[in-house]
């Protein structure tokens, strides 16, 4: 057996990295999970769209809708960066952005494109 009198200081290093570590995954989760959080549900909302609310609206309505979800997430999605597109019975729509995520000494620019191509249910 080993006696741990004789293993002076020899851990303080690998636990100083690994709190280091831990630190750097914790603080990338801090700024990235409400991000995703925040797309995620702007992504529902253009499903959630797709699927029940085009019944009696215009493109330009939906798009106007989905820019407006956006800012209330606190999302840069300008009008310009979302199409919609319907047919009888489909629903096609695409919304693109970059969300800047800044780190101390550094931004991330995380891109996201929204499709969603849907079958509409007719109401009329």
């Amino acid at each position: 057996m080993m006696d741990s009198r004789h293993q002076k200081g020899e851990s303080k290093l690998g636990c100083m990295l690994w709190v280091l570590v831990f630190g750097v995954a914790a603080l990338i989760a801090f700024k990235m999970i409400p991000v995703k959080i925040q797309t995620s549900q702007l992504h529902d909302f253009m499903i959630e769209q797709a699927r029940h609310g085009t019944a009696r609206i215009d493109n330009d309505r939906l798009r106007k809708a989905i820019v407006r979800r956006a800012k209330e997430l606190d999302l840069p999605l300008e009008l310009d960066n979302v199409k919609v597109e319907m047919q009888r019975k489909r629903v096609r729509m695409e919304a693109k952005y970059v969300v800047p995520v800044e780190f101390p000494g550094y931004t991330y620019y995380w891109e996201f494109n929204h499709t969603v191509d849907e079958t509409k249910f007719l109401t009329d």
